[in-house]
């Protein structure tokens, strides 16, 4: 609601534009073409396939990064933590796995949560803001399996994706540490671009230089866009959109 008054008082009513997130079970694509109508861009312009789909995480595996994040020391940086925790563990070990039972809002916290809901929402009706979504979606929904909740995971539950998460951090350590090693997907033999698309990747330090550089040096900058051009090339393959 702060972060609400302010863009009120800094910008006209008409310049700004709210998108609801979709509720769970619309259609995968739903918050991109909500978010393309804004742009007023055609949605079906752009190649979803690669795009990695926001997937919520498992009860065990919840309380598995609880447990972790409760004894992290403050010493790890955000930056380190991005990359090793949140990429690797949550997004490449846990969201790619089989949809589970989710975390759920608390039964006793249900009455607290409409109510900022509405609140939100009348804020928003009498607004004059564009709203991309239906106001409606705002409203939380009952929770049904509270005795899921992750405080109440099975020990083993826990350990499994404990386990799992080691054994993705190990995989992504020895293949930083030896690129050779690590699968290549394509067996012919990578492009310069892609080899150069993975080595940025594979480091945030490296990512956020180039991003400077190419803020700075034209030279730079175009190197980007050349790249970007060939991966896009090589992704859409023979049919694909040419320079």
């Amino acid at each position: 609601m702060a972060i609400l008054g302010l863009w009120s008082r800094l910008l006209p009513a008409g310049n700004v534009h709210v998108i609801i997130t979709p509720p769970a079970g619309a259609q995968p694509d739903e918050l991109w073409r909500r978010f393309a109508s804004v742009l007023c861009i055609d949605p079906d312009a752009a190649d979803l396939s690669r795009a990695r789909p926001n997937s919520s995480l498992g009860t065990a595996e919840t309380e598995f990064l609880r447990r972790l994040n409760a004894v992290l020391p403050d010493e790890v940086p955000d930056w380190f933590y991005m990359w090793n925790v949140k990429e690797a563990v949550a997004h490449q070990a846990f969201a790619t796995k089989q949809a589970r039972e989710r975390l759920v809002l608390p039964t006793d916290r249900e009455p607290w949560a409409k109510e900022q809901a509405e609140a939100l929402a009348s804020a928003l009706t009498g607004s004059g803001y564009d709203i991309v979504g239906d106001l409606d979606e705002l409203k939380p929904r009952p929770a049904t399996h509270w005795s899921l909740q992750p405080a109440n995971q099975p020990a083993d539950a826990v350990l499994d994706a404990a386990v799992e998460a080691a054994a993705t951090l190990v995989t992504n350590h020895y293949r930083r540490q030896h690129p050779a090693a690590a699968p290549q997907r394509d067996p012919a033999g990578r492009s310069l671009a892609s080899r150069v698309e993975s080595t940025v990747a594979s480091s945030p330090r490296l990512k956020r230089t180039v991003r400077e550089l190419s803020s700075r040096s034209r030279t730079v900058r175009r190197l980007r866009v050349r790249a970007w051009r060939a991966l896009e090339r090589r992704r859409s393959g023979p049919s694909g959109p040419a320079d």
